[in-house]
Order: structure tokens, then C-alpha cells, then sequence
């Protein structure tokens, strides 16, 4: 808030975009923003990975209301870890029902 600056990183590695409020604006759209990427997250679970890194799964809701899973690994993966991330996100597909494509 003391910035006035809302930055937007994006899980695909893509260049974080940067909005700048001016100092007389109102902030509304800011708290729009964060109503809505919070309204898009339906489970999160959280698994640690045998290489030491922290993976971090979700099922989001999309624009059409339907259901998907992303995975944001914390940390340096390696091979390892392939399996604990397959179990995570069969997890998430379990409790939510959704079935792979």
C-alpha cells in the first residue's frame, strides 16, 4: 500500500507486469484484484518434496467455472520429486473429482 503498486507474477516464468497507482487514486481495484484471484482458488494442500523443496498445489476455478490443478514447486526439484508431485496432484484431483484430460 505505502508503494501504491500491485505487481502480478505469473506461474509460467512470463515477465511479472507492474501497475502503478497515481498518489490521488483510489485503491478499490486493488482489493478487486485480490477478491478475485482468491475467489479462484477452490483447495490448496502443500506436500514436501524428497529433495527439500516445497511443492504447492492448487484447484483454481477459471473464467468458464471449471475446475484445474497447478502445481508451484518452491525450491530446486530434481527427478526425485517426480512422484511426490504426481501423488499431490492426484490428490487434488481426488477431493475435487476433477479427471484427467
Amino acid at each position: 500500500e505505502e508503494k501504491r503498486q500491485i505487481t502480478i507474477t505469473y506461474v509460467d516464468g512470463a515477465e511479472p507486469l507492474r501497475i502503478q497507482f497515481a498518489p490521488e487514486s483510489k485503491q478499490k481495484i486493488a482489493y478487486v484484484i485480490r477478491e478475485r484471484l482468491q475467489r479462484s482458488i477452490v483447495l490448496q494442500e502443500a506436500a514436501d518434496l524428497p529433495s527439500g523443496a516445497v511443492a504447492r498445489g492448487m484447484v483454481r476455478r477459471s473464467g468458464d467455472e471449471s475446475l484445474f490443478t497447478q502445481v508451484i514447486i518452491d525450491g530446486v526439484s530434481g527427478p526425485e520429486d517426480n512422484d511426490a508431485v504426481a501423488s499431490l496432484e492426484r490428490s487434488l484431483r481426488d477431493i475435487t473429482g476433477i479427471t484427467e484430460d
